[in-house]
Formats: structure tokens, sequence, C-alpha cells
């Protein structure tokens, strides 16, 4: 496996390989490091994990991969030297911008590339903040990146998406349909050993777990809690997880003078998202409405149905879908 970022965590990747382990797969996983991590350790659960140091500037260059080599190059090395003690039979690659390299290298070697999707990554580098500066917008083009995609997911042996609008999507950029399969962001079953009974606190309790960036659309949730306040009981609003966006959430909860209604309890394990869930009287995906969000299948929906927390979502396509078909809660 490819992964071109720091691991562990990563829920999806986790809950892939303890489903490749139940099949009796032995998993060869390469990342990177930014924070001197160990480069080589087996894992808990078997996996041997090769960490790739790198440079803050190889990091930065990741943007213009499809301009400059600098990228793609230092994962030619980094793989070269893991197989050089390493028999595989497969290379799985985690996201789009690393599908490059990883079809050179299946071929050198003659094994089969399976390129898995976890986001529509053209969209999300089209409209984050790093691409949209004058010097993003020099390194990065959207139309490489749309065109890198099709070229990617018709040239992989497989391909592995998170939900099935992601799926059509895909098979309409020309990859073949008998070749492109579901695999939702559903925890692993040993998840259920994690779920408490409910309890009851002294708030009614909002929760939400899972990344944190404006496409999220947790400013919407705190600007509804600002217009209530006065009409709301005992009520907390607990967020669970980090991002680059958090200190502006920080800074509209001081504004909105909401400070004693939200709390920012940081980024927790998936076990103990849902072990915190049994305080939840309801949980909510507010995600914005876009292309990203449509053809989504976020970790938190499922965690949130699995400890029985019924769910509050916004009108994204496959959310709605997915809360709809099961009953879970309200769109």
């Amino acid at each position: 496996m490819l992964l071109d970022r720091e691991f562990p965590p990563d829920v999806r990747v986790e809950n892939e390989i303890e489903i490749l382990r139940e099949e009796g797969v032995a998993v060869t996983l390469l990342a990177f490091t930014r924070s001197g991590r160990p480069q080589h350790e087996t894992l808990a659960n078997g996996v041997d994990l090769h960490r790739a140091p790198i440079s803050s500037l190889v990091y930065k260059s990741s943007v213009a991969c499809l301009k400059h080599p600098m990228y793609f190059n230092f994962w030619r090395s980094a793989v070269r030297r893991v197989l050089a003690s390493t028999i595989v039979h497969a290379i799985h690659v985690h996201d789009l911008p690393l599908a490059r390299v990883g079809r050179e290298i299946a071929d050198e070697i003659g094994v089969p590339m399976v390129l898995d999707l976890h986001e529509n990554w053209p969209y999300m580098l089209d409209v984050a903040e790093h691409t949209n500066s004058w010097l993003g917008r020099l390194l990065s083009s959207p139309i490489r990146w749309r065109r890198y995609e099709r070229e990617m997911v018709t040239a992989a042996d497989a391909v592995v998406t998170v939900v099935d609008e992601m799926r059509s999507r895909i098979i309409a950029l020309g990859a073949d349909a008998d070749r492109v399969v579901v695999y939702q962001n559903v925890p692993d079953q040993s998840m259920l050993e994690a779920v408490l009974p409910k309890v009851d606190g002294e708030f009614f309790t909002l929760l939400y777990a899972g990344g944190i960036n404006i496409h999220r659309g947790l400013q919407v949730v705190l600007d509804a809690i600002g217009l209530s306040k006065q009409q709301l009981g005992p009520f907390k609003f607990r967020v669970l997880g980090d991002g680059r966006y958090l200190s502006r959430l920080r800074k509209q909860v001081t504004e909105l003078d909401i400070e004693r209604l939200v709390e920012f309890a940081g980024w927790v394990d998936q076990r103990e998202v849902i072990r915190t869930l049994a305080e939840a009287d309801l949980a909510i995906v507010p995600h914005l409405r876009n292309t990203q969000n449509d053809h989504s299948s976020p970790n938190k929906i499922f965690q949130y149905m699995l400890s029985g927390t019924a769910v509050i979502t916004s009108d994204c396509l496959s959310l709605k879908r997915v809360v709809t078909e099961t009953g879970a809660g309200l769109v």
C-alpha cells in the first residue's frame, strides 16, 4: 500500500487492512513522516510499516507534482527501497496523487495496481486555499488534475471508491464499470466492543466527529447556536476533531458569545469516538453541498449509526441517500 501522509491514523486504511488480514493477505504499507517517527516498524496488527522521511520542500512540492518531477521522484525512490527487500503481489494506491507512481512500479514488477479514491481530488484542489493563491495557481492546474484523474482511473486494474455516487462519477470518466467497486467507510466489526449504553447527561449533547475545514459546515452550526442561544436550555455542542479551520471556529465561538455552549475536545481515535457517542443525544454531519461532499462517505455517519445515535445531516446527495434509506435520522 502507498499512502502519502502520516500513518497511523487513517480510519479507512486501518479498516481495509483488517479486511485484507482476515482474508489472509499480508500488508506492507509505505507512508511518509515529517515528525521523525520510526522508519520501519511492525504494527500490532502485523502490518509491515515503512515511513519515508520527507523534507518540507518535497512535501510542499506535491501540489506541483504534475508539473515538476520532485514529488514523484521522491516516491519512486522510496517504493524501490522497500521493494528491494519485499515481495509484493499487488500495488494498492490510496488517493489520486500517487497513482502514476503506483502504475509505473506495478508495470515494472508485473503486478496489478489498485487505485483507492477516498476523495474527489481534482475538486478538492480546485477549492483549496493553498491552490487559489497566486503561487498555487502557478503550480497547480485544475485542468491537468482532471485529465490526470481520467487517465489514472482508466489505467488502474481496479478502482475502489467510497460510495455509489462516486462510483458513477468514476465510470463516467471512462473506467470499466466491472473494475470499479464500492467500499463504504463503515467501522470494522471490532468497533462493536466500543459501543456503550446511552447515559443521561446534564446537557442535551449534539456531537460532531471528524475533520475540521470550511467545507464541513461547522460554522453554520455555530451560527445557528448563536441565533438560538437565548432559547436553548442545558445544551452542549461537542466537537471531536482537528484541522486548520479550528482557530477560525474558536474565534467565531468567542464572537457569538457561546463559549459555554461549545466544547472543542480535539482529535480522538475511532474507538473513543464511538464510546463518547454514548453521551450524545444527537449527532450531526453538516457538510456543505459541493461536488466532493455530494460523492462522499464520511466515517462519522457510520460511527453514529453503530452507536445508535440519531443523525441529522445536510442534504449532500450521498448523505441524504444513506440516512433516508436506513432511517437513521433526518436530513
